[in-house]
């Protein structure tokens, strides 16, 4: 039997965190739920830096100050949102989560991270909301993501930032020399067990040429959910950094083999390659 660890999920009233949730309490592993919801162990708003020291504060009260696992999964999506409050939960929120429990979790013999990005971090994003947020300035952010027109790309382009942030902290000493994996998946449309759409209905029409899926229609909960559960496992001792697509085969699709057409620099091109010795 797989040894008991303790897991911090954010978001755990939301679809994939919910399910995540219930398939590792399935397991015997103690999960920790934040969320706004007052069923969570810890309720907490983590738009507001208030939110977010209680958080942390409670957490660290309820765990001893040790964590094995945190799944950043908190975000708000949708339309009619306040689009300044979906950039302070969605990228300040995740960030706060993470950096802040990353203390509990050196604790741990086998730590590991993770957080949701998405494959609609391939849509154009709002023009300036992606460096203001990289340089960790949340009030430029937010002011940027409020003057947004189009709502729905402030939402994309805050997955966008986090999977940028995430690839330049994941290698960092902070993280990966503190031998922590820190990863993020990347889901494309997921559906829950009693929820469907006709391929051919105009709804479904439109979703495929949103997010072409070459492989499937739509994604299962635990095709998701399966993913995570193995990045935060003892199984995960090596990768790290990655931005991985639960999507069907949109972002191969529509992506191509453009992340290959450049060369990895010789890093000591003078050199001599060193004799490689064979049994």
């Amino acid at each position: 039997m797989t040894e008991s660890r303790t897991y911090v999920i954010t978001g755990t009233s939301g679809m994939l965190a919910g399910a995540l949730r219930q398939r590792l309490e399935g397991q015997g592993h103690r999960v920790v739920g934040v969320d706004v919801d007052t069923s969570a162990e810890v309720v907490a708003d983590l738009s507001s830096a208030d939110g977010r020291g209680r958080m942390l504060r409670d957490v660290e009260a309820l765990t001893e100050g040790r964590i094995d696992g945190v799944v950043a999964a908190a975000a708000m999506v949708g339309v009619f949102l306040d689009t300044a409050l979906m950039v302070r939960t969605n990228y300040f929120g995740v960030l706060a989560t993470l950096e802040g429990l990353r203390p509990l979790l050196a604790r741990s013999p086998a730590p590991r991270a993770a957080t949701f990005a998405s494959v609609s971090l391939l849509h154009r994003p709002i023009p300036g909301l992606v460096e203001a947020c990289l340089s960790g300035d949340e009030e430029a952010a937010a002011a940027v993501a409020a003057s947004a027109e189009d709502q729905p790309a402030v939402y994309t382009t805050t997955k966008r930032a986090l999977s940028r942030w995430l690839r330049r902290r994941a290698v960092s000493a902070d993280w990966a020399g503190n031998r922590i994996p820190l990863n993020a998946v990347a889901p494309g449309i997921t559906r829950r067990d009693d929820f469907e759409w006709d391929p051919e209905s105009q709804f479904g029409r439109f979703m495929r040429e949103l997010e072409p899926r070459p492989l499937h229609p739509v994604s299962r909960l635990d095709h998701v959910a399966s993913l995570v559960d193995w990045l935060i496992s003892v199984d995960n001792g090596a990768m790290t950094g990655q931005i991985l697509f639960v999507d069907g085969g949109t972002e191969a699709l529509l992506r191509g083999d453009d992340l290959w057409s450049g060369y990895w620099p010789d890093p000591h091109p003078s050199a001599p390659m060193p004799d490689i010795q064979r049994d």
